[in-house]
Parts: C-alpha cells; structure tokens; sequence
C-alpha cells in the first residue's frame, strides 16, 4: 500500500517457516504473563508505580511508563530474530486493547488496568525505544 505514492508501509505479518519463533500460543502466553506480572506488581508496588514524574493535558508519566519501556525493550531484545516493526506494533496495540477495553469489561474486579487517555499515550510513547532498536540495530 503506498501513502501518497512516496512510502510504501509493508503490512505482512507472515514470518518465514524456518524463523517463526512468535506463534500464536506464544503470543497468548505473553499476553497471560503480562496480565499476571500487572496484578503483582500492582499488589507490590502500586504506590510507587503511579507516583507521577510528568504530566500534562497529553501525556502523564508515571512508574507505569518506564515498566512500558523496560518490556518493550525486553520484547524486541528476545524476538530479534524474527520481530518486525509492523508486529511489534500489532504487540504494543494489541497490549494496550486488552489492557484498557478488554480485560477491564471481561473481569471487573481487575478495573485498574483501564487508565486514563493520557496514560495511554505514554504507554505508546513508551513503545519508541523498541521501534528505534528494530530500525537501527536489528
């Protein structure tokens, strides 16, 4: 697809046979992890995590956004091989879907994982060091 006849923006997710290291069950099982590794450290450290550095009426940063960066860098570092930017963004999307629309309507007694707008506008700013390693190091 070309935008404006300039950028040509691949949207192909297949990876190669040989290389397909992020499968669906692996992908779910990220999913669990993260849910499960949000309760705990919402349990453990809530107050230090939603202690706010920033904000204003377009982004709040807080603990939660350096968690963000932590794990995305973490994410690209371990699917290297095979991680590309239009996945890797379908991963950040897709987290921040089931963080604020899915999991907070499917159990609502895990309702604190919806945020506030600004904070998910950090959450997507947090993704950038993942999209610059994926572009310049990988």
């Amino acid at each position: 697809m070309y935008l404006s006849g300039l950028y040509k923006i691949d949207y192909n997710l297949k990876i190669p046979e040989t290389k397909r290291e992020l499968c669906c069950k692996k992908i779910l099982l990220l999913g669990v992890i993260s849910i499960y590794n949000v309760k705990i450290l919402t349990y453990y450290f809530k107050d230090s995590l939603e202690h706010i550095f920033y904000k204003n009426n377009l982004i709040s940063i807080d603990g939660w956004f350096f968690i963000h960066i932590i794990n995305n860098l973490l994410l690209v570092y371990t699917y290297k091989q095979t991680i590309t930017y239009s996945l890797y963004m379908l991963l950040v999307l897709g987290w921040e879907v089931l963080e604020n629309c899915i999991i907070p309507n499917l159990f609502p007694m895990l309702d604190y994982f919806k945020e506030p707008t600004e904070d998910t506008i950090g959450d997507l700013i947090a993704a950038v060091p993942g999209v610059c390693f994926i572009f310049f190091y990988f």
